[in-house]
């Protein structure tokens, strides 16, 4: 979360902290409290404040499992980092409403369109970070879609970007940016990398924790273990799996996450018919 929101509306942390009941309260308040553009807080963040808070918003709505409405938000955010006429605060919004809930939402075309776009305006202006992200979901429609080769491509070129991101020293959303190239290598068959990028999440998760992906990182391990092959470990391989799922299910329950309950739920169903 931005330093200049935190201070503004501590209890947006909720979010980050996936407390996604309590955030969602707040964060109506806060959109309700506002009067109007914050100049203050876009000159300072250089990002709008009421499309920074309906971002949040959107995410918040799509874990506790209202898809319409996340849709709804991503739309307000959109429409008022348009208002402001900053590209910066375009460009922010097209990454972190646009192309992150077109992702949550499974909604391949969005991430693509948005995700272009932003590519566009922030390689026009210079906005290195948003454009290193707008990479990153351009690669997944890109893998989504494609066939064989554009699917090699999008694995070899997500984790270029990936590694460009860490260099930055950034922390915002990396296990999540992680889980999405993971999800890019599994595409292409590259199940061992895959693997060692969620191992990768899983520790930096230990040490700088992301509650609002924990659950979605924990399935992911689950299902990768799944696909290890027979063998020394073969015995175990379920075990383990189902181990990582019921983490995730407690997670997401605890956090009230129904979107990330469901697709727990949903690898644990799988994994006990084809056992």
């Amino acid at each position: 979360m931005s330093k200049p929101l935190r201070q503004r509306y501590p209890q947006c942390d909720a979010a980050f902290a996936g407390e996604f009941a309590a955030a969602e309260e707040w964060l109506d308040r806060a959109l309700a409290g506002m009067p109007g553009p914050d100049a203050e807080f876009l000159n300072v963040a250089g990002m709008d404040l009421s499309a920074l808070i309906n971002i949040y918003a959107a995410w918040t709505a799509w874990h506790l499992g209202s898809p319409d409405r996340a849709r709804e938000k991503m739309r307000f955010a959109l429409a008022s980092a348009d208002a402001t006429g900053r590209a910066n605060a375009r460009g922010h919004a097209l990454v972190m409403a646009g192309a992150a809930v077109s992702h949550y939402l499974g909604d391949i075309d969005g991430v693509r369109r948005y995700s272009r776009e932003a590519a566009e305006l922030t390689n026009r202006h210079g906005f290195p970070v948003w454009l290193l992200m707008a990479g990153l979901w351009s690669a997944w429609a890109d893998a989504a879609t494609g066939g064989p080769s554009e699917r090699a491509v999008a694995a070899e070129t997500s984790l270029s970007l990936l590694r460009t991101y860490q260099a930055t020293g950034s922390r915002l959303t990396l296990t999540y940016f992680m889980a999405l190239v993971a999800e890019i290598q599994l595409s292409c068959g590259a199940v061992e990398r895959a693997e060692s990028l969620i191992d990768e999440a899983l520790a930096l998760g230990a040490e700088l924790p992301d509650p609002m992906w924990e659950a979605e990182v924990s399935r992911m391990k689950g299902e990768l273990l799944l696909l290890h092959p027979p063998g020394e470990a073969g015995g175990r391989k379920g075990a383990g799996a189902a181990h990582f799922f019921d983490r995730a299910l407690a997670i997401a329950r605890r956090q009230g996450s129904r979107a990330l309950q469901d697709r727990a739920a949903s690898s644990l169903t799988r994994m006990a018919a084809t056992s």
